[in-house]
C-alpha cells in the first residue's frame, strides 16, 4: 500500500511518498491433512499449505527432530515445502510436525503418519503338532502382528473352515480358533491366513484326533468257526487313531510278534494269529489286548471247530 504526504508553509511546499508493507502470519489452512496412512513401499507426499504475507518458509520436524535435506535417504523437503519420502517403511510411521514462520509470527500443525506393513506371523515357518482325544475340546490361535489387525481366514487340509459349524467357533477378531468337541473330521493342517493391502503371511498347525480302540468287525470277527485240520487266520476286531498295537493271548500264554507255539504263530506285525492245521486243542476263548495314545481295549474271540464228518 502507497500513500502521499504534501507539506505546505510561507516558503513554498514539499511532498513525500511512503510504501507501507501489511504483513500477514502464517495460517496452516484446513486443506492440510492430520492424517496420512500409506502401504509399505509406497511414495508418499506429506503437504503443508499455508497463507502469509511475506511468503513464510517451511520446517519439518520428525520426533522433535528438524529434517534437513540430505540427512535422511530418500526424505526430501520439496521447493513448495512438501516433505517427500520415496519408500516408506515401518520406522517412518510417527508423528511429524509442519512449522511455518515469517516476521509476522509462527505456527505449527501436528501430522501423523500410519504405515501398512504385511501381515508379520510370529514363528511361521514351525508347524506345532498337537494331539487331541475325540470329544476333547481344542484351540489355535493366529499369533498375527500388525496395526491395523488384517483379515484372517481360517482353512483346514487347504479348505475353508465351515463357519456354519456349530462345533466350530471363532474370536470376533478371528485370532482364536475353538473346536468345542474333537471329532476325526476335526484332524488335519490347520492353517490362517492374514492379508491386508500390503501382503499376507500364514502359519500352519497339525492336529491329530485320537480315537481309544473300539470294537470293529468290519475285517475280524469275535466269533468264528472252522473244520477241523484247515488253516485259520484271525485278527483282532478293533480300530482306533492311531492304529492300536495289539498284544495276543492264545490258550492263556502271552504270545511276542513272530512267536510259534503248538501250531499257532503270531505275525510279524503282531496284527494277526495264524494256524496252519486246526485241531480240537485250539478251540475256546482266546485273548487280544488293543492299545494306543487314547486308551485300551480288550477283547475275547470265541474259536469253535467244527469235527470233520467221517463215512
Amino acid at each position: 500500500m502507497q500513500s502521499f504526504d504534501r507539506v505546505f508553509n510561507q516558503a513554498g511546499s514539499d511532498s513525500k511518498s511512503t510504501q507501507v508493507v501489511v504483513q500477514e502470519p502464517p495460517t496452516i489452512l484446513p486443506t492440510t491433512l492430520g492424517n496420512y496412512t500409506a502401504v509399505a513401499e509406497d511414495k508418499v507426499e506429506l503437504r503443508c499449505f499455508v497463507t502469509a504475507n511475506p511468503t513464510a518458509t517451511i520446517e519439518w520436524t520428525k520426533k522433535g527432530k528438524v529434517i534437513n535435506n540430505g540427512d535422511i535417504d530418500g526424505v526430501r523437503i520439496d521447493e513448495d515445502g512438501t516433505l517427500i519420502i520415496d519408500s516408506v517403511t515401518a520406522d517412518d510411521a510417527t508423528f511429524y510436525t509442519c512449522r511455518a514462520q515469517n516476521p509476522a509470527g509462527k505456527t505449527e500443525k501436528v501430522i501423523r503418519l500410519s504405515v501398512i506393513v504385511a501381515p508379520i506371523l510370529r514363528d511361521a515357518d514351525e508347524i506345532p503338532r498337537e494331539a487331541v482325544k475325540i470329544d476333547h475340546p481344542f484351540s489355535l490361535y493366529c499369533p498375527v502382528i500388525s496395526t491395523p489387525l488384517p483379515q484372517i481366514t481360517w482353512f483346514l487340509d487347504d479348505k475353508p473352515i465351515a463357519e456354519n459349524d456349530a462345533n466350530v467357533h471363532l474370536s470376533d477378531d478371528r485370532r482364536k480358533l475353538a473346536v468345542l468337541k474333537a471329532r476325526t473330521i476335526d484332524a488335519g493342517v490347520y492353517k490362517c491366513t492374514a492379508r491386508n493391502s500390503a501382503g499376507e503371511s500364514s502359519k500352519m498347525f497339525e492336529i491329530d484326533v485320537l480315537q481309544p480302540p473300539f470294537l470293529d468287525e468290519s475285517r475280524w470277527k469275535r466269533k468264528i468257526s472252522v473244520k477241523e485240520g484247515e488253516e485259520l487266520e484271525f485278527g483282532c476286531p478293533v480300530s482306533g487313531v492311531p492304529s492300536p498295537t495289539i498284544e495276543w493271548v492264545i490258550g492263556g500264554q502271552l504270545m511276542n510278534k513272530g512267536q510259534e507255539t503248538r501250531g499257532v504263530r503270531i505275525s510279524d506285525d503282531g496284527k494277526t494269529v495264524f494256524i496252519a492245521r486246526a485241531e480240537l486243542a485250539h478251540e475256546g476263548a482266546h485273548h487280544c489286548v488293543a492299545n494306543n495314545a487314547a486308551g485300551t481295549l480288550d477283547v475275547d474271540i470265541d474259536l469253535s471247530e467244527q469235527t470233520a464228518s467221517h463215512y
